[in-house]
């Protein structure tokens, strides 16, 4: 009997699921297509002297495709750098990440008062004779909240007398 046939004189192709076959035909491409690139990769890395420059974003689209195969893989895949080279990369942005520095940029304290806020203060206590408390419940009624002492400060640093209502 030939071999390309069975029992039942079918072609063996028939029995092998065809989802089997499509997967062995992509696995065979993918397997093309790896060897070419790693062949043009390293045809131009011998054309390049030195180090290759990377910024972060190269660095981070390396460590995200190369971690996610493994150590062992690495090793036979990654040439552009050292595996080890792209693990510490991975280690100090972890630790860049969750380093808290986004609280440390901001000042102690409360927060500035803004400048449109200081500037209403400035001129409501121009254009009318009020104090500090008078000016403070008319910025409640524009529901902005602010405590009487600060419209005081705010009067104090422009310059301005304070005086009670």
């Amino acid at each position: 009997m030939d071999e390309s046939t069975s029992a039942h004189n079918q072609p063996i192709w028939l029995k092998v699921p065809f989802i089997a076959t499509v997967a062995r035909h992509l696995c065979k491409e993918l397997t093309l297509q790896n060897e070419y690139l790693r062949t043009e990769n390293r045809i131009l890395r011998s054309k390049i002297p030195g180090r290759v420059p990377l910024d972060d974003t190269d660095r981070r689209a390396l460590i995200d495709s190369a971690v996610s195969m493994g150590r062992a893989l690495m090793e036979t895949v990654v040439n552009i750098v050292k595996p080890d080279t792209i693990l510490a990369w991975q280690r100090r942005l972890n630790k860049e990440k969750w380093d808290y520095s986004d609280k440390r940029k901001r000042s102690p304290g409360r927060p500035r008062i803004s400048v449109d806020v200081e500037s209403l203060v400035c001129r409501l206590a121009r254009e009318n004779t009020w104090g500090y408390e008078k000016i403070q419940g008319e910025l409640k009624k524009l529901e902005i909240n602010v405590s009487d002492t600060t419209v005081a400060n705010i009067l104090r640093r422009n310059g301005r007398r304070k005086t009670k209502p």
